[in-house]
């Protein structure tokens, strides 16, 4: 019996997104400076999507259910869930491309013996109505090997190693959504504010400072416990509101956002472990005390009537909670043209 085993090749550095290479004339470079200088360009897209724009569907991935029914008809043999091409940013920053059609049967995902035991662990039946969702995520997969250097005594698996790797995405039905703390605090400030802000052309009612509105703001916002803090708002009766010139909107508005974006704004953004996920993973860890950031975009919310196990009508698409993203293109034109009409 042989004494020795194989040679592990040397592991590479970990890069930090947050460097890049100083190429110098003379330099001697290997493969750690193409990897570290690869990981801050594709961390510095992510930043720039995740912190200036968002994150959501930005086109395509509509998502609709069709039935196939009996010879008469009458009983439900199949219910497909499709999803169509498209593209989206996920809360990291990353771009998923979904290039084609893709499609999932309801029923056999239902004939599994994990799903039916979670379904009747949480709602006590296999009969009602239960919520399903659909979630998609980014990965990429390593492709196109090549041979490569090493020592001998090798096993078949070490003479090759990926040479490229694809972008890739994961659709999944999930019995549970993934966590939108940001994109759910954003909608319901935007709320209240719309809710609470008058404006007025009369020349009476100067309505207060811009201290205290900003103050009233604070004094409003209730923050729930982390991880996932919700965003409430103090009731009062009657409501808050605050009336302003018109001519003075943007004063107030840009006082109420400056808000938003120096104190809320911090207390719900994702911190995203720097290093990322590896491939198949949706998972990033976050700062110790904080629970991990997933990485997926919700597209549609389903609500499936089921029967003994089985869907025994029309599952209903809700899409009311997709986050999604307007390109500039179309906001350009909104506010251009919103205020006349087209012929």
């Amino acid at each position: 019996m042989s004494t020795f085993s194989n040679i592990l090749p040397q592991q590479s550095k970990k890069p930090i997104p947050t460097k890049h290479v100083n190429f110098t004339q003379g330099m001697i470079l290997g493969v750690d400076e193409f990897v570290q200088e690869f990981a801050y360009q594709s961390n510095r897209d992510q930043w720039m999507t995740r912190d200036l724009q968002g994150y959501g569907t930005v086109s395509g991935l509509k998502v609709a259910t069709r039935e196939v029914t009996d010879e008469n008809d009458i009983k439900i043999k199949a219910t497909w869930v499709d999803v169509s091409a498209g593209t989206a940013a996920s809360p990291r920053g990353l771009m998923i491309r979904v290039p084609r059609g893709q499609c999932a049967n309801l029923s056999d995902w239902l004939v599994k013996e994990e799903y039916r035991a979670e379904i009747k662990r949480r709602f006590g039946s296999l009969s009602g109505k239960f919520p399903l969702y659909v979630v998609l995520s980014y990965r990429d997969c390593p492709t196109d090997d090549v041979p490569i250097p090493g020592e001998p005594c090798r096993n078949e698996a070490d003479l090759t190693a990926p040479s490229r790797l694809t972008d890739d995405f994961v659709l999944e039905l999930s019995l549970d959504p993934p966590a939108q703390c940001e994109e759910d605090a954003l909608r319901k400030y935007v709320q209240w504010l719309a809710g609470h802000v008058q404006l007025t052309d009369s020349a009476t009612g100067a309505g207060p400072d811009i201290a205290t509105f900003q103050q009233a703001i604070r004094d409003a916002v209730q923050v729930g416990s982390p991880p996932c803090p919700v965003l409430d708002f103090t009731i009062t009766s009657p409501p808050t509101m605050f009336t302003i010139k018109a001519a003075k909107a943007c004063e107030y508005l840009r006082a109420a956002f400056l808000l938003w974006v120096t104190e809320f704004r911090p207390l719900w953004k994702a911190d995203f472990n720097e290093a990322g996920p590896g491939c198949g993973e949706t998972a990033f860890p976050s700062e110790a005390g904080k629970a991990p950031v997933e990485d997926k975009v919700l597209l549609a919310k389903l609500d499936v009537p089921l029967t003994d196990g089985e869907v025994s009508g029309a599952v209903t698409v809700i899409e009311d909670n997709r986050p999604y993203l307007l390109h500039s293109r179309m906001l350009q034109e909104w506010m251009l043209c919103r205020g006349g009409t087209q012929e």
